[in-house]
């Protein structure tokens, strides 16, 4: 099957998606305008893009895994008015263990499983895109970038003190957090997405601590006046570091926010 008839078919279901949102029984007024809305970008960002010309196996494992979705999981459950059925195509597909984590969800709000469920396919869908149209690529600059934040933040933050007991223990703080994020972020995690956003603020105050530190207190001639000179290097390594977090940060930041529909 070549790569047009399969983007083809990934635009059919797109269709296919929004007839049976608007026909659903469980969902919403109010629930199928959001899902609309995501849909037209969705879609809009499916008719744009410019797909790899050979797929490998890797990415007809991914376009399997879309229509697979589709068909075996969310479209039976859009069309039923059954929570008992839904339960049965998650019993099938997920296994019974995973079901029963949503069997009392379905009991008390079947229209709000049935929105997270068909919500969630929409944000596979644009994760699956970065695959399909080769923009995978870009995200190697996301990752050299993780790691760039990483080290100015480890060694800037306790700049942002001046070496502050209070500062280090901070920035121990954040080790868990940051490889546990680096990693999940390589996994195409949003969660390791969201565990990395929440230490850009921190970066960026940090970063501006040091900032502000270099600028209007004598920080610097204080340094230079050690008489150890490897003491001197690092201290001003760690104050460097401090005041390039605050720009790492900002461009971190962006490049966060420009990639965030790659993660699901």
């Amino acid at each position: 099957m070549s790569v047009d008839i399969k983007k083809g078919k990934l635009l059919d279901i797109l269709e296919e998606y929004r007839k049976k949102v608007e026909a659903s029984p469980l969902l919403t007024d109010k629930q199928k305008e959001k899902l609309l809305k995501k849909w037209e970008e969705v879609k809009k960002k499916y008719e744009e893009a410019q797909f790899v010309k050979k797929f490998d196996e890797r990415l007809n494992e991914v376009y399997k895994g879309v229509v697979n979705y589709w068909e075996n999981k969310l479209s039976p459950i859009l069309e039923t008015d059954s929570p008992d059925e839904i339960l049965n195509i998650l019993t099938e597909v997920m296994g019974e263990k995973a079901a029963k984590n949503v069997e009392k969800m379905l009991k008390k709000n079947p229209s709000n499983v049935v929105y997270k469920i068909a919500m969630s396919f929409l944000t596979y869908l644009e994760g699956a895109l970065y695959d399909f149209s080769d923009k995978k690529r870009e995200l190697d600059k996301l990752y050299t970038w993780t790691t760039l934040f990483g080290i100015t933040f480890f060694l800037g933050l306790p700049a942002s003190g001046l070496f502050d007991k209070i500062t280090f223990i901070t920035a121990m703080v954040f080790v868990l957090p940051y490889f546990a994020g680096r990693g999940a972020l390589r996994r195409r995690s949003k969660s390791g997405w969201f565990l990395l956003a929440l230490m850009i603020p921190m970066g960026l105050f940090a970063g501006a601590m040091t900032l502000r530190s270099v600028l209007y207190t004598p920080v610097i001639q204080e340094v230079l006046s050690y008489h150890n000179a490897i003491s001197k290097v690092l201290v001003l390594s760690m104050i460097f570091a401090g005041v390039l977090l605050f720009f790492v940060s900002i461009y971190y930041a962006y490049l966060m926010w420009r990639y965030r529909d790659a993660f699901v």
